[in-house]
């Protein structure tokens, strides 16, 4: 059996806005058993997905059938994995008792909801306490979600801020928007990243510049309602929906664009984001980004330096920074231009990783 020194745990097995779990597999070590489907994982992979298997609970040499918990003890025991990396808080609360048993260390990477979401929360809050217990070290993507992660209990000396990084060299492109008065939009439909309310100060700025255009870039559960929406509008021959496309074709509009406009928000679920990477990439691409004062968004954005961020909830001023970009494009490059060095200073894949195997190889024995 070829040891594997990190075990991934994922809920989803490939999910296509999941490209921070991608890059872990890519980047981390050759060497990885990935374990998915659930927050207890049903299948794995000790080939990055070339092939995958259920994980069945065994019948023991008495003939007493396994649960599923012995049944991943013995697959991490059987492929000598050191440590796990467990993707997501319920993940983490669900591997805790199989990484005591195997006594490796866990390592649990919180991305967003799983920090914030009443449901989540509900279900699982009272187990994290436990968790954060027994496992090694938590990781918080945003300074937001660090100081939340604490009020939910866990020890400082656990914490740690490590955000997120994007691959830069498919996003630094020459940036040839000039000319064209396209904002643009990425992320899923979903309430937290608030698509109605961009939708909605878009349609104020349409009414001032009748040259502006918005592309949105993804899909999700509020696609048809904003497409509704936008007609309600008028905005049919304004506003273009994309659906879900790969990086590259999303560096290729971004590139062809002015500036970047995400309206997040905290919804009625209590979801929140972690750091959006939407913005990284749009940084990256030297667009400007107007935004909403909301979990890791600050830590990216300097308001009135590299773009501009507004109240949640509040369209009229997210409308007026886009006219105010619109009307001085001067402005919008320079703080395009500002943006673009942050990014690539501080938030390339490359650093992320390297932060992320360094706090692994602390623990990995």
């Amino acid at each position: 059996m070829i040891n594997k020194n990190i075990a991934i745990v994922s809920t989803n097995r490939n999910k296509y806005s999941e490209t921070f779990i991608h890059s872990h597999l890519d980047y981390l070590s050759e060497d990885i058993l990935y374990l998915f489907d659930g927050y207890l994982p049903k299948a794995f992979s000790a080939d990055k997905l070339e092939t995958e298997q259920a994980i069945q609970p065994k019948r023991s040499f008495l003939g007493r059938s396994k649960d599923i918990n012995e049944s991943i003890i013995d697959l991490l025991h059987q492929h000598k994995v050191l440590l796990v990396l467990a993707e997501y808080g319920p993940s983490g609360v669900e591997m805790a008792e199989i990484c005591k048993a195997l006594n490796i260390p866990l390592i649990v990477h919180f991305h967003g909801y799983d920090a914030y979401r009443k449901d989540v929360l509900s279900t699982y809050g009272k187990q994290y306490k436990e968790m954060f217990k027994s496992a090694a070290a938590i990781i918080g993507v945003s300074k937001h979600m660090v100081n939340q992660l604490s009020q939910l209990g866990c020890p400082l000396e656990k914490l740690h801020y490590i955000p997120y990084g994007i691959d830069i060299d498919i996003f630094k492109r020459r940036h040839n928007g000039d000319s064209k008065k396209q904002l643009v939009a990425c992320g899923r439909f979903v309430p937290k990243k608030g698509p109605q309310f961009t939708i909605q100060a878009f349609a104020k700025v349409s009414r001032q510049d009748h040259e502006a255009t918005l592309t949105m870039i993804g899909d999700g559960e509020l696609l048809e309602e904003c497409k509704k929406l936008a007609e309600d509008l008028g905005l049919n021959d304004k506003i273009k929906f994309t659906g879900a496309l790969s990086a590259m074709q999303i560096a290729d509009i971004y590139a062809e664009s002015f500036a970047f406009v995400q309206h997040s928000l905290v919804d009625e679920n209590n979801d929140s984001e972690g750091t959006p990477l939407a913005i990284m990439e749009a940084g990256a691409a030297a667009l400007p980004v107007i935004s909403t004062i909301h979990a890791g968004i600050p830590d990216i954005i300097d308001s009135d330096i590299n773009g501009f961020l507004v109240a949640e909830r509040d369209i009229d001023l997210m409308a007026d920074k886009m006219l105010v970009l619109l009307q001085d494009r001067v402005l919008a490059k320079e703080m395009g231009y500002q943006l673009q060095q942050k990014i690539l200073a501080n938030y390339s894949v490359t650093n992320y990783i390297e932060q992320l195997k360094t706090l692994i190889n602390q623990f990995k024995k």
